[in-house]
């Protein structure tokens, strides 16, 4: 049952309705539609629509919230605030001015006791270049704003990134809580924030459920990038679509795949047990690396060992003499980062 006796729309073009369809020769965007369905439920509703297109955050704070408080009855009012995406949208955008404003403009209309509904901007627009990194730099900083005051004064937050199908029927994804009903675009654009600067480079791998498995274990440490050398194909199943958050390469020879590390200037460390091996819990990692796994069974190649910087063992306690390959890569990748995600314990580093 709709609560809502009046609805109090504010902000900017996005809200006016400015390119969407229009009916009779003037736009009718979506706050309209949405003061068309509640009128239906409520006879004593009112709508009023303060937004116009061009404005910044502060033209909205001078003059449309002003006369939105006016209009407030508490609870029973539903105020939507759309704006500052013009201002993140100029070349002098200082997000040291806009973002404070942003979050004060919220904090007086929810002291109004308004039900309060923000919007964040889609944060990818491109697959790549200069316009999509600046874009998703403003954006994402900007739609953090917008999630963390909207968190902090109860506000409903439509976010952009979010799928319409997993929010139609559910997102029972293996994603972390934030993530929940975001889609994999939205999802990698944020991850892509805050990448590790480890690689994790697999030679030859037989088993698609360990391959599967190694991919997850990078997916839940966020690393740079997984690298296929040598088998290209894999049953993608065991790594319960992980591979879509984060980049997977293919390198059909250690040659192929050495040159590639060394572009990008990348030490390669091996993780294999051989005689030439150092323990793994006594060697300071490399913050840039690329940790290379050999086959299952038979370890790494002996063009494999030949491209590393260094070998290292992760050290063992019982009879066996090696472990499953997706569990060493695990531990390792674990090692990397209680030295460079969590360096407390880790002093030297």
């Amino acid at each position: 049952m709709i609560r809502y006796t009046r609805f109090i729309a504010l902000g900017d073009s996005f809200t006016e309705g400015v390119g969407d369809m229009q009916v009779d020769g003037q736009f009718r965007g979506w706050a309209d539609r949405v003061a068309e369905r509640i009128a239906l439920q409520k006879s004593d509703f009112s709508y009023c629509n303060l937004a116009i297109r061009g404005k910044l955050v502060a033209e909205v704070v001078d003059h449309q919230i002003p006369e939105a408080i006016n209009w407030i009855q508490g609870p029973a009012t539903l105020v939507s605030f759309h704006a500052g995406a013009n201002d993140v949208l100029r070349p002098g955008y200082n997000p040291e001015i806009v973002l404070p404003q942003y979050r004060e403009a919220v904090r007086t209309l929810a002291a109004t006791g308004a039900q309060l509904l923000l919007f964040t901007a889609i944060e990818r627009v491109a697959k790549s270049g200069k316009m999509q990194e600046l874009w998703h730099q403003r954006f994402s900083g900007f739609n953090n704003n917008v999630r963390m005051i909207g968190l902090e004064v109860g506000a409903i937050v439509a976010d952009a990134n979010f799928d319409p199908e997993h929010l139609e029927l559910g997102d029972r994804r293996n994603v972390v809580d934030k993530y929940r009903y975001w889609s994999v675009e939205a999802i990698v654009a944020d991850l892509d924030k805050s990448r590790a600067k480890v690689h994790i480079a697999i030679e030859n791998w037989q088993h698609d459920l360990n391959i599967g498995s190694i991919v997850r274990t990078a997916n839940a440490f966020n690393v740079s990038a997984v690298h296929i050398v040598g088998k290209r194909d894999w049953n993608r199943r065991g790594a319960m679509v992980t591979d879509r958050y984060l980049t997977v390469h293919h390198h059909a020879t250690v040659e192929e795949f050495k040159k590639w590390c060394d572009e990008q200037n990348l030490p390669i460390i091996g993780i294999d047990n051989l005689p030439i091996s150092k323990q793994l819990e006594n060697t300071d990692l490399p913050k840039r690396c690329v940790m290379l796994f050999g086959q299952e069974g038979a370890g790494m190649s002996d063009e494999g060992v030949a491209v590393c910087s260094v070998v290292l063992a992760i050290s063992q306690y019982g009879s066996t003499r090696s472990m499953n390959a997706s569990a060493a890569g695990a531990i390792a990748m674990y090692a990397w980062a209680m030295q460079h995600l969590n360096p407390v314990n880790h002093p030297k580093s």
